[in-house]
């Protein structure tokens, strides 16, 4: 079972009893991309959108990614990075893709929302010495 989004984190500091309390509705698009190389996974998810008594809660989605070496069958699996942009509403996470280039590993994030609706696509780095950390290192838009 695999844990996603920052959804989850950002809900864990509200004062309730119960989440279930809050929550009228919840949509959410984990899983609508995926890129695995060797044993890392990149799922995207887009939009991420719930409606709680009082309000809305929604962002401009985010892409996980997971460290497939270090799966147990059965466990809830965390994600090591949880990435999201820095606008809301931009569906972030629409397309992703992974590859190793010169030996280090790059990640492409595709949203066609971003910039007024003409679309980017952001790039990360995975940091040499530590796994977890994604460096964005440019944004293509038209």
């Amino acid at each position: 079972m695999f844990a996603y989004s920052s959804f989850t984190y950002d809900l864990m500091n509200l004062e309730t009893d119960s989440f279930f309390e809050l929550i009228e509705s919840y949509v959410d698009d984990f899983g609508k991309s995926l890129s695995l190389y060797n044993n890392v996974l990149a799922v995207g998810c887009p939009y991420i959108w719930a409606g709680f008594k009082g309000g809305d809660y929604h962002t401009g989605g985010s892409v996980d990614i997971y460290d497939l070496s270090t799966y147990v069958a059965g466990e809830v699996y965390y994600p090591i990075k949880s990435i999201s942009p820095t606008f809301s509403d931009m569906f972030f996470g629409e397309s992703v893709s992974l590859c190793n280039y010169s030996g280090s590993l790059y990640l492409a994030v595709g949203s066609s929302t971003a910039f007024q609706n003409q679309g980017a696509v952001y790039l990360y780095k995975q940091d040499s010495i530590t796994s977890s950390v994604w460096n964005e290192i440019q944004i293509i838009h038209s």
